[in-house]
């Protein structure tokens, strides 16, 4: 069985920006760009939206720049990536409707089931 170690300096980056995902840090901007909250009191503009010409997720912070070539993603860019898919499983929880047992049962007999 292989396993796998995740470099201390990327782990760092995925804590961190579970962190600032749970604080509420990150504002949608709209079309897949969020306002993140840097650590020194910046904040950064995330893109995440893959349909675009240029479908790379990119972050305006130091960090981002330093490391891109790499494919290591800044916290930022972790941060965003989490609020975009806790708003999206929350979107769809209220969209489906609520059913019990019973309206289930009764809308069977309305149908002859």
């Amino acid at each position: 069985m292989s396993t796998t170690t995740v470099p201390a300096p990327v782990k760092e980056r995925v804590l961190r920006g579970i962190a600032i995902a749970a604080d509420q840090q990150v504002q949608p901007l709209g079309h897949g760009h969020y306002e993140v909250a840097g650590t020194h009191g910046w904040t950064y503009e995330v893109n995440l939206d893959v349909f675009s010409d240029d479908p790379h997720e990119t972050c305006g912070c130091p960090d981002y720049r330093r490391h891109k070539r790499t494919g290591t993603v800044c916290k930022h860019i972790t941060a965003a990536t989490i609020y975009r898919a806790k708003s999206r499983t929350a979107s769809r929880r209220t969209r489906l409707p609520k059913l019990s047992p019973d309206v289930v049962a009764a809308s069977l007999d309305r149908m002859g089931a």
